[in-house]
């Protein structure tokens, strides 16, 4: 089988056996120093590439763009970053996002870093400005089969990603998060306002300024379900690590396995006034922080469980609150001395337990799908010229990883078990199109630490 090679801003056809499409690395003339504001060029040269194709950004490259890069109605795209940033450094537009995702299906971001311009993300009270609230990272609007793998997003003045509906209120679906890093911001972390189908795991937070996750329909006709946030590390947030309120239902809720060093355990789910949800599950999450108010509190929710989770609730408040909520087990949790405090009548109703959505790219257990079919790498990636590249630094996996630098310092990339650069990222085109997306069958656990003087501590 003849191999996929990489021409700078060119497409390369496989060989009339390869039914594969075309491998596309961001041309040398578009400046990859971040002197200058390359969004146009960015943004003319992603619409120049075909569906079906992979984008492929130089190791390290670091690209100025102070206006949103812009993925519209796209089909079976794999965009691979390399450790490629992408960086604003203005704040207006007050309305923009550094990658915004609208009508598009199939599409996968890797290995990619988003900077976003915001000087004092985090937990002061002046990270979160509504003026610029809409500024996330990536926003996905009526997107199907979209996946960010290993990304890193930090100093937005918005979400890190937000999940929703297009102006023509088509809702989102088959999203999946994992193995990523996201740091400093202004808003929510990940916040889903008309999605289903959605799985968060693996991944890291810290400094964030309002809730870590944010499962919230802005309409009655709006809905959030079957969202599963699974072993994710979350570090310091100012607000809840749950939040979902709003006014349309979200159901078939799975928060489980997550490790919370520098969290509390804190979850709020309301039900609209005249509204129902059901089918929660909270099971074997930890934190090391203790908290002196109630920890979890389920208001109009039909269907819950609460197990083997530890939290530490001091004060006197209840650990656990059940209001109005039918069918509610609360068992082998670590709460302290806090009580359990249950109102309105007793009431009985069927827990349904959610199962992970069926995602593309995704194993049952977690893992990234791999392949053995993919074509031999024969050639070699086209050079780009030395003033438009930046050589990634990378460190051994160890107890002290590399820094997530703020825009004005390249970052230190993590590496990865299975590169896919180079070559390689026109196998894992072929590999995504005929069903199943290469990556690493084991991932490694970040453990990245950083410090206010320029890096941050996510644990």
């Amino acid at each position: 089988m003849v191999g996929l090679g990489l021409v700078a801003g060119a497409r390369v056809d496989a060989g009339a056996s390869d039914a594969a499409p075309g491998t596309f690395e961001v041309p040398g003339e578009i400046d990859a120093t971040g002197k200058t504001d390359v969004a146009g060029a960015l943004n003319e040269f992603i619409a120049s590439v075909p569906d079906g194709s992979a984008i492929v950004f130089p190791a390290g490259a670091r690209y100025r763009a102070e206006a949103e890069i812009a993925f519209r109605g796209r089909a079976r795209l794999v965009i691979e970053g390399n450790g490629a940033r992408i960086f604003a450094t203005q704040r207006q537009p007050a309305e923009r996002s550094q990658i915004r995702v609208v009508n598009s299906r199939n599409v996968v971001f890797r290995e990619l870093i988003i900077d976003g311009p915001h000087p004092n993300g985090g937990l002061a009270d002046d990270a979160y400005r509504p003026m610029f609230e809409f500024q996330h990272g990536f926003r996905l609007e009526a997107v199907r089969d979209v996946q960010l793998d290993r990304v890193t997003v930090t100093d937005v003045y918005g979400d890190f990603v937000y999940i929703g509906q297009d102006k023509d209120r088509h809702p989102s679906e088959r999203v999946w998060i994992h193995d990523s890093t996201f740091a400093r911001n202004g808003r929510q972390g990940i916040a889903i306002t008309d999605a289903s189908s959605v799985i968060i795991e693996r991944n890291r937070f810290a400094e964030v300024r309002r809730a870590i996750f944010d499962l919230e329909p802005n309409a009655r006709r709006w809905s959030v379900r079957d969202i599963h946030i699974l072993d994710n590390t979350i570090g310091t947030g100012r607000l809840l690590f749950v939040a979902s309120h709003g006014a349309g239902p979200v159901d078939d809720v799975v928060v489980e396995g997550n490790a919370l060093p520098r969290h509390g355990l804190t979850i709020e789910v309301m039900a609209a006034e005249g509204q129902r949800r059901q089918n929660w599950i909270v099971r074997n999450n930890e934190s090391d922080e203790p908290v002196h108010a109630r920890a979890i509190r389920f208001i109009g929710v039909d269907g819950v469980l609460v197990s083997g989770n530890t939290q530490l609730v001091t004060g006197g408040e209840p650990a656990v609150v059940i209001w109005d909520s039918c069918g509610a087990t609360v068992e082998g949790n670590e709460f302290g001395t806090a009580r359990i405090e249950r109102k309105g009548e007793e009431c009985e109703a069927e827990l349904v337990r959610p199962e992970p959505p069926a995602l593309f790219g995704r194993n049952p257990d977690g893992s990234v799908a791999t392949t053995t079919t993919l074509p031999p790498r024969t050639t070699t990636v086209a050079p780009m010229t030395s003033s438009s590249t930046t050589a990634a630094s990378t460190t051994p996996a160890s107890t002290s990883a590399p820094a997530i630098a703020r825009a004005s310092t390249p970052p230190s990339v993590a590496p990865s078990p299975t590169p896919q650069s180079g070559p390689k990222a026109a196998a894992v085109v072929l590999a995504f199109l005929s069903g199943a997306l290469v990556g690493a069958a084991a991932l490694t656990a970040w453990t990245r630490r950083r410090t206010r003087t320029g890096v941050m501590n996510l644990e």
